[in-house]
């Protein structure tokens, strides 16, 4: 599912300072050679994270306005039986700033008991205030939808999530 598929603007910003990616996995290989994080499980109709990371935990040194902000992020998931129903969305908001605000629609899947791929990807919406300047904070959250709760989904994120940020030294 692609989320926010503008193209970025690099003229908002006079000079790129900094462009860094973040690969939030590491782990081994698997035998086919994937990494994946640790397995999260939610019973629960409310929101879990599978991650939540703040970007100046990878680039403390990455600060100052951005041009532009991608994710792209690929993750598994499992139910406790054939027809449980997950639901996801991806959030973010700067460091300071208590405000987490939605960069995707919630995302609704089907899933089955055996692994099934999924990927949310997109640019981050920039508006002043709640996402515009580095460092900050993005996390991806699931919740099962199933009737009272009773389907445990179970997701794992993929080696090939990124979080991209590319910006200027102009720090607010």
């Amino acid at each position: 599912m692609t989320i926010n598929s503008l193209p970025p603007d690099t003229k908002s910003v006079d000079e790129v300072k900094f462009d860094v990616s973040i690969y939030p996995v590491s782990a081994l290989l698997t035998a086919t050679g994937v990494q994946y994080a640790t397995e999260v499980a939610n019973l629960t109709t409310t929101y879990a994270d599978l991650f939540s990371i703040s970007t100046h935990t990878y680039f403390p040194y990455v600060k100052g306005r951005l041009a532009w902000a991608y994710f792209n992020i690929s993750f598994e998931a499992k139910g406790g039986s054939a027809t449980p129903i997950a639901t996801y969305k991806v959030e973010t908001k700067n460091s300071k700033d208590s405000t987490w605000v939605i960069q995707s629609a919630e995302a609704t899947y089907q899933t089955t008991t055996s692994y099934v791929g999924m990927r949310l990807e997109g640019y981050i919406l920039l508006a002043t205030g709640t996402i515009d300047y580095a460092p900050f904070d993005i996390r991806l959250q699931f919740k099962s939808d199933a009737a009272g709760a009773t389907e445990t989904v179970t997701i794992k994120l993929k080696n090939d999530s990124l979080i991209r940020l590319v910006g200027s030294r102009d720090v607010r």
